[in-house]
């Protein structure tokens, strides 16, 4: 799959900005991301960032080295800590020559089992994906006529008791269209086992411009992916988000 987006999509930089539009519902602590592809040498690097306000809680700063999961030599970084404006941040930075030699099966779902969120518009095999930590990982996928997908779930073990009541898992993703040409997709994956509750983002840069039949697509996914939240009760929801407005230290797994 990779074959197909080295050229000409990998042989400069790609930059996209995303930033959070007031009034949608994601706003609440979805903030930006960017997404870039850069060159080092002979390697291609794919590079993301992203900020979240995450209320009173705070993100322990750590920096984790991504190993390729076949030589297990290191192949880039990922980074966790506070923005100037006190916003959590989240980033790394990873060769896409480990994507080659990752796991597909991992790409195909979130770390609770559960589908990737609907409003990206991936089919299974589309991204691949490699482990960080013990239960998060990174994802990549794209090819050069359509769109190019980068993303992370981090695995949050303070929210293991939040999510205890519910039986199945349960995803809540908001999807936010920047322009016509970049989406923004983050939110909370749950299960009712240990280890297996979280948070993700994903930036999806469409390389052949949205349309307005596209918009209609991507707000019925969007619905799809909220409906799903249908499997937390109420009080699993308020549970969620009280996580969030405490003054606590968030440390990923």
């Amino acid at each position: 799959m990779y074959k197909k987006i080295l050229l000409p999509i990998f042989a400069a930089t790609l930059a996209l900005s995303l930033s959070a539009c007031s009034g949608n519902n994601a706003n609440n602590f979805f903030k930006s991301v960017d997404v870039n592809l850069s060159t080092q040498g002979a390697d291609t690097w794919v590079n993301l960032t992203s900020a979240f306000d995450l209320g009173k809680a705070q993100l322990q700063p750590e920096t984790v080295t991504v190993l390729d999961p076949k030589t297990q030599s290191p192949v880039g970084t990922a980074s966790f800590g506070e923005n100037a404006s006190g916003q959590g941040t989240i980033a790394f930075s990873v060769k896409v020559s480990a994507f080659i030699n990752a796991s597909a099966t991992l790409g195909d779902s979130l770390p609770n089992g559960g589908p990737l969120p609907l409003s990206l518009g991936v089919n299974p095999g589309d991204l691949t994906a490699i482990p960080i930590l013990t239960n998060s990982r990174i994802y990549l996928g794209g090819d050069s006529a359509t769109r190019i997908t980068a993303g992370i779930a981090l695995g949050i073990p303070g929210l293991d008791s939040a999510v205890s009541s519910i039986s199945a898992p349960a995803n809540l993703f908001f999807t936010i269209p920047f322009t016509a040409n970049l989406i923004g997709v983050a939110g909370i994956y749950a299960a009712p086992v240990a280890d297996e509750t979280g948070i993700a983002v994903f930036g999806q840069y469409i390389i052949a411009g949205m349309k307005a039949a596209d918009l209609t697509l991507l707000n019925q996914r969007q619905t799809a992916d909220l409906a799903d939240a249908a499997n937390m009760d109420a009080r699993t929801q308020r549970k969620l988000m009280r996580y969030f407005r405490r003054n606590h230290v968030i440390q990923f797994q």
